[in-house]
């Protein structure tokens, strides 16, 4: 059997009976789990763009994704990753992704507390500041996260003219 650590990427949720359970797990303590049945993948398709977009733990998928053997053995013609919160001590992964070459990471706080320095707003105020010369018809877009936000995203792609079958999407409530 494959012995790889296992990274779990959770958001406590009061009364969440699942993430409270994982929440009180300690180091060594064991539980079963089974892994994912979904089909939210990166799909490497030649020449185009890939742009990942997700609002808090929605950014999960996108890291086990840029790290995959299939991304590596076929990235992107580009790659850019967004991801939206609303304070900064809920931003994930920022050492990760700002040290991945070839991905533009574009961290988002919509509501900063003090000293951010970093994009102010919502990701999808980053979408509508990019311009004609983004490739947004060569573009695949990966959404993960709050439902309102991939709906958003998904009208405003519909606008840019992007084809529904560029547009892969995992939401939750």
């Amino acid at each position: 059997p494959d012995k790889r650590p296992i990274e779990l990427c959770v958001k406590v949720v009061d009364g969440g009976p699942g993430t409270q359970y994982l929440y009180r797990l300690r180091p060594g303590d064991r539980f079963r789990g089974f892994a994912p049945y979904g089909d939210f993948t990166y799909e490497p398709k030649a020449g185009r763009h890939a742009c990942f977009i997700a609002t808090g733990t929605g950014i999960a998928p996108y890291k086990a994704m840029v790290e995959s053997d299939q991304y590596q053995k076929n990235p992107p013609a580009s790659a850019t990753c967004l991801l939206g919160v609303r304070t900064e001590d809920e931003l994930l992964y920022l050492e990760c992704f700002g040290k991945l070459s070839g991905v533009k990471w574009v961290p988002t706080v919509s509501q900063p507390a003090g000293g951010w320095t970093g994009m102010k707003g919502r990701v999808t105020d980053y979408l509508r500041s990019l311009g004609a010369d983004f490739p947004w018809l060569e573009t695949e877009f990966y959404l993960c996260g709050n439902g309102a936000m991939i709906n958003e995203v998904k009208a405003m792609l519909a606008e840019k003219g992007v084809v529904k079958d560029s547009v892969h999407q995992e939401k939750y409530y």
